[in-house]
């Protein structure tokens, strides 16, 4: 074999290897671009569903001061009963509707909270000491009151203004750790309470 033969094969065998490693190098330049765009999809999709959670925690608020707004007028219709059927049942009619919206939507934000996004609960956890330093801040006058957790710390309640409740201070000693006596006495209270400590367990790490 002549030495041109030679060279021509050798040349023809790089030339081979050159595009070999070109059609290579183009397939990943479009798995990266394919890569990219799956990326910026899940990111435009992770920003829309963290918006919707925001949207659904707010909603949660107003379902939660609409039942407790419920739950008072209901005690205050009881113990006017009797001389006022209507407005015992009008009363009890707002109570039941409010307590099913509150339920649907708490179902729905313990559901969200399985995507692992309820960072904004983290960032809000507080002591019960800064808590009532933040009421003094709104000018309330706390005399005589204490900052209870619905659900006791004891039984994996949160340290969250979600789980507090500023209540007589003769009647948070009486209450106590009892879960029970909470849940007859204020049961919006440890039912709201409770529902954020899951949350701030399932999304927290355990320090503020």
């Amino acid at each position: 074999m002549s030495v041109v033969v030679v060279a021509v094969l050798a040349a023809n065998m790089v030339g081979c290897a050159s595009s070999s490693a070109q059609v290579r190098l183009q397939r990943l330049e479009h798995r990266a671009d394919a890569d990219d765009a799956a990326i910026e999809d899940l990111s435009e999709r992770v920003a829309a569903f963290e918006a919707s959670v925001d949207e659904l925690v707010g909603l949660y608020g107003a379902v939660s001061s609409e039942l407790m707004a419920a739950e008072e007028r209901l005690q205050r219709a009881t113990a006017l009963a009797e001389e006022s059927a209507q407005a015992f049942g009008q009363a009890a009619a707002a109570y039941e509707a409010a307590e099913k919206r509150w339920r649907l939507v708490t179902i729905s934000l313990l559901a969200a909270a399985t995507w692992d996004y309820a960072g904004h609960l983290c960032s809000t956890r507080m002591t019960t000491a800064a808590y009532r330093e933040q009421l003094k801040k709104k000018g309330i006058n706390l005399d005589g009151l204490d900052a209870d957790h619905g659900l006791p710390k004891s039984r994996g309640g949160a340290d969250h203004p979600l789980n507090y409740r500023m209540i007589d201070s003769s009647l948070n000693r009486s209450l106590g750790n009892d879960v029970m006596r909470k849940l007859m006495a204020h049961p919006l209270h440890l039912l709201r309470g409770a529902v954020a400590s899951a949350l701030i367990r399932l999304r927290c790490s355990p320090r503020l």
